[in-house]
């Protein structure tokens, strides 16, 4: 089996296993050749920066990402050259509307994936400003003649149902039915962009999954995951590889209580999942 193969089992055996488990979201492993950096790079990020990132002539985008041939803008985002975006909060950059996508979230922090000399990091970007205010912005300052769109015309976003269906009775116990898992499981692709899972590694072992760009309000969130939490666990069984992977698959698949083991902050949090 190819590498590109084996990371595609790893990705569907984890995102059944997430689902199933009522939970823990969709887990979209990377299924990219380039092995993933431990360490996460932060720095602060203007939003006109990542606008600009969206409408430079000078970035050129392709199946692999975006490449910022633009040197002073690569500069202020903490690129170096022959860096390729890949994606920004779990959103494939692969065309210029790719980045309205992340801009229309007008998170206060994007993580990057990119490739670095064949080798795949993980960046945060901490925004400076809001990314609506800076594209609003970029439109006046290129159409100063139209008038911004009445609020009204804007339509809020759509709501899940089926979310409504997960209930937290606080920070560490949440509930749900079966019917409600049995739904995900049918559509996991639909929950696929609400999370983004990276291998996590401890002293050069695998060390659970990490968890980033949790969307507020998703699938996730409901259950009471956080951007950064490490999945350790479910039911005292290590979640580290396919292989535990497709074994907590068999054994919990009918579980009706799940306890999901994580790190957050250095420390150990445990989330209690009731299914009925």
């Amino acid at each position: 089996m190819t590498e590109r193969s084996t990371g595609k089992l790893v990705a569907i055996v984890l995102a059944a296993v997430a689902v199933v488990l009522a939970g823990i979201a969709v887990i979209v492993v990377a299924t990219r050749r380039a092995p993933v950096a431990a360490t996460i790079d932060t720095r602060a990020v203007a939003a006109a920066d990542l606008v600009t990132l969206g409408s430079d002539s000078q970035v050129r985008f392709d199946l692999q990402g975006a490449h910022v041939d633009d040197v002073a803008l690569a500069g202020r985002l903490g690129l170096l050259p022959g860096d390729v975006v890949v994606e920004l909060s779990g959103v494939p950059i692969l065309q210029a509307r790719d980045i309205e996508r992340v801009i229309t979230l007008n998170g206060r922090e994007i993580y990057v994936e990119l490739v670095r000399d064949h080798t795949t990091t993980i960046a945060r970007w901490k925004m400076v400003g809001e990314l609506r205010d800076a594209r609003q912005a970029a439109r006046d300052s290129a159409r100063p003649s139209l008038p911004l769109p009445p609020p009204s015309t804007i339509a809020p976003p759509a709501q899940d149902p089926l979310l409504e269906t997960i209930v937290r009775d606080d920070d560490t116990h949440v509930h749900l039915p079966r019917a409600t898992v049995e739904a995900v499981v049918a559509d996991p692709m639909k929950y696929i962009s609400t999370v983004r899972v990276v291998p996590a590694m401890a002293n050069g072992m695998p060390s659970g999954f990490k968890l980033y760009a949790i969307r507020p309000g998703s699938l996730p969130a409901r259950l009471g995951l956080e951007n950064g939490d490490r999945l350790d666990a479910v039911n005292g069984m290590r979640i580290d590889s396919s292989a535990a992977a497709l074994e907590a698959y068999t054994k919990l698949r009918h579980a009706v209580r799940l306890d999901v083991s994580l790190t957050r902050r250095n420390q150990p949090v445990e989330i209690t999942i009731l299914i009925n």
